[in-house]
């Protein structure tokens, strides 16, 4: 029989799951951050009491010994209390083992650092090491006050359960991984492993494409919320893509189709030097704050004019016709004008330089 109400409750936030692979931004990882400090990497490891339906304060342990944080009185033995790299041991208030009789919801602590603001995405696994006997054990997820999931683990339980949900958290919150022992301790080791991550599952990835051709860039977010595609229009002057050709300071322009709340995106350059990169980035609207994908490059080999991967004498031929013709805006000219390397609306001896470099250098980097 449990004592408290097990139902699986999820934030009123909500949650969603990747569907796609996956390339999270990383904040956590209780595995990977383990550590024999207290505060490591925003860690903390200790308990809080349980007595007449109510938890007490968080206690730091102070005794880590074999790479595990136990309860100090006795040597670590006078409670199961304890914290090791992938899981922890609650102590009950019927106690076994010899062990005294008070109830510890071992508690492993992320606490937000200063300035942070950030939906974040919260997953892992948790599972029961021995499944031979006892009365199970309770798993919880604490966002400060409240609850964000919970979890029994029966004393049978062979299963690993994954977890996940998304919250808004600031300064100073506290996400809380805990477990409690039901009734008695006896087998309640439970195994744990959680990341915290940000709002993007899937961040874009570098791209390139023939000069005039269309690169395709995408991201996936576990927040259900308003995004746009941006691009660096200048260093540090990040510009938002409105579907229209828009300037570039290198001389050239840049289009994007659609580029509001559209996860996949194609975008199109043309102009600026042979060897120019510029970069894109996905900016989310969150429902606490605004995060912002990492920036990726879109590259155009602008000198591969017959898009081989190399600059050879089949670009050069190709040059020499469009040189001849000089204005980009003369009917016979090729689509986009993709020989006017500097984006000045004709080919002429500049874009020659441009070309004969990129053509000494032979592939396309």
């Amino acid at each position: 029989m449990l004592k408290r109400d097990l139902g699986i409750v999820v934030c009123s936030l909500g949650a969603t799951l990747c569907a796609l692979p996956c390339r999270a931004q990383l904040i956590a990882d209780s595995f990977a951050d383990y550590s024999g400090t207290q505060g490591s990497g925003n860690w903390y490891y200790g308990y809080t009491t349980y007595a007449n339906g109510t938890r007490g304060p968080f206690q730091q342990m102070t005794l880590f010994t074999s790479d595990v944080w136990h309860r100090a009185e006795g040597g670590g033995t006078s409670y199961w209390t304890s914290i090791w790299k992938d899981g922890q041991h609650p102590n009950a208030k019927v106690s076994t083992g010899g062990r005294l009789g008070e109830e510890n919801w071992v508690t492993r602590r992320w606490l937000a650092p200063p300035g942070f603001l950030a939906y974040v995405h919260i997953s892992g696994r948790v599972w029961k090491q021995v499944t031979t006997g006892g009365d199970g054990s309770l798993f919880h997820i604490f966002v400060n006050s409240g609850t964000v999931l919970n979890v029994f683990l029966a004393s049978n339980d062979s299963d690993q359960h994954t977890f996940s949900a998304d919250v808004c958290v600031g300064a100073g919150d506290r996400i809380e991984f805990v477990v409690d022992p039901n009734i008695n301790d006896q087998y309640d080791s439970t195994n744990m492993v959680a990341t915290i991550s940000g709002p993007f599952s899937q961040m874009p990835v570098s791209a390139a494409a023939c000069p005039g051709e269309w690169a395709t860039f995408s991201m996936a977010t576990y927040a259900n919320s308003t995004f746009s595609w941006q691009f660096e229009y200048a260093p540090n002057d990040w510009r938002s893509f409105t579907g229209n050709a828009q300037s570039l300071a290198c001389g050239g322009t840049i289009r994007a189709e659609a580029p509001v709340n559209t996860k996949t995106i194609r975008i199109r350059r043309t102009g600026c030097a042979a060897t120019a990169s510029v970069r894109i980035r996905c900016r989310l609207n969150g429902p606490c704050a605004v995060s912002l994908s990492n920036p990726v490059d879109f590259r155009v080999c602008a000198a591969d004019l017959n898009c081989d991967g190399v600059v050879d004498d089949g670009d050069f031929q190709l040059f020499v016709g469009a040189y001849d013709l000089l204005l980009c805006s003369d009917p016979a000219m090729p689509p986009n004008c993709v020989a006017d390397l500097d984006g000045n609306a004709m080919v002429d001896d500049a874009d020659f330089v441009l070309f004969i470099h990129a053509y000494d250098e032979l592939v396309c980097g």
